[in-house]
C-alpha cells in the first residue's frame, strides 16, 4: 500500500506509487527502444552480440513483463507478494542475458526520468527534497558492504591479521 506524501514546500499530497503506475507504459516502452537492434544504444547492442541475445528472448522478457503488469493490476489474480508475481509473470523462465538486459535498460531510463523530474519538482530557490549528505552516507555503507560481502576470503583473514597491529 502506498501513502500519499505531504510535499514539502507547499503541503499538497502525492502519491510517488501513483506516479509510477502512470509512468510505467511510457519508461517500458523507452527502455524497449534502448535495446531495439534498429535504434539500440552501443551498449546495449555489444551485450546482444557478446552474449547472442536474439530478438526472440528480448520479445520472450517483453511480454513476461507485461504479463507482470496485468497481473499487478488485477487484485483477483495476483499473487500475494511481488516474488510469486514475477514467477506468475513468467520471467524468471526467460533467458538471465535477455532479463539483466532489459532491467538495466529500465534502470537507464528511469535515471534519465528523475534527471528530468527532479527538476520539474523543485521551485526556484528551493531546496532539494534529497538529504544529499544521508544520500552519500546510505550509498558509501551499501557499497562497503558490497565490497566487503564479495572480498575473497583470503584478503578478509589478511586484513584481520592487519588490524592486530
Amino acid at each position: 500500500m502506498t501513502v500519499n506524501m505531504i510535499g514539502h514546500p507547499d503541503k499538497r499530497r502525492y502519491n510517488p506509487g501513483r506516479d509510477i503506475a502512470y509512468c510505467w507504459p511510457w519508461i517500458m516502452s523507452s527502455s524497449i527502444e534502448r535495446i531495439t537492434s534498429g535504434s539500440g544504444e552501443p551498449w546495449a547492442l555489444k551485450i546482444i552480440d557478446k552474449h547472442n541475445i536474439s530478438n526472440e528472448d528480448l520479445v520472450k522478457v517483453a511480454k513476461a513483463l507485461a504479463t507482470f503488469m496485468s497481473l499487478c493490476n488485477d487484485p483477483v489474480n495476483c499473487p500475494d507478494n511481488p516474488k510469486d508475481t514475477v514467477e506468475a509473470s513468467g520471467l524468471f523462465a526467460c533467458s538471465e542475458e535477455a532479463r539483466l538486459l532489459v532491467y538495466s535498460a529500465v534502470g537507464e531510463t528511469m535515471l534519465a526520468a528523475f534527471f528530468l523530474s527532479i527538476r520539474d519538482v523543485l521551485l526556484e530557490d528551493e531546496p532539494s527534497p534529497l538529504n544529499d549528505k544521508r544520500f552519500a552516507e546510505l550509498v558509501k555503507s551499501a557499497m562497503d558492504k558490497l565490497c566487503l560481502r564479495n572480498e575473497s576470503f583470503f584478503r578478509r583473514f589478511l586484513r584481520k591479521i592487519k588490524s592486530w597491529f
